[in-house]
């Protein structure tokens, strides 16, 4: 069950699979560009996924946000973690700031992705546009929600 949520995920976040088959402290962000830190967000929130890192994908998210799973999914994830783990990773090409309040900020960003989604040795790559929303949580910034582009 976890494993084909994982393949839904992915499914949705790597756009509907054509592959198919950070600042710390307690304290708002100040004014300086945050750029580096949405971008560091939203990469460990897609290599989280792609690794099956169920705490680093937690981490990734405000649990107040859209995209926060419910308890029985967590648990699920937890238990099925070392069978969903994928080759691979993403990585934040470009981002812009499309609006940037003190404790939220919505950015669109070019994600690139390698990943071996079969275990096979054989990595798909793509290229995908998102527009995040973000929210200052506790010291760092957190995804609300996303949409594919």
């Amino acid at each position: 069950m976890i494993k084909k949520l994982i393949i839904i995920a992915l499914g949705f976040i790597l756009t509907v699979m054509a592959f198919t088959s950070c600042s710390s402290g307690s304290s708002l962000p100040t004014e300086k560009d945050n750029t580096q830190l949405y971008k560091d967000t939203i990469q460990r929130y897609f290599n989280a996924l792609i690794k099956a890192d169920t705490d680093a994908f937690l981490g990734s998210l405000d649990p107040g946000g859209l995209l926060y799973p419910d308890p029985g999914a967590i648990e699920q994830l937890y238990d099925t973690e070392s069978e969903n783990v994928l080759e691979g990773e993403a990585s934040v090409d470009n981002l812009s700031v499309l609006e940037e309040l003190t404790d939220h900020v919505q950015v669109r960003a070019e994600v690139f992705y390698r990943i071996d989604l079969h275990n096979t040795g054989e990595f798909k790559e793509e290229t995908n546009y998102f527009t995040f929303e973000l929210t200052f949580v506790d010291g760092e910034w957190l995804i609300y929600d996303l949409t594919i582009e």
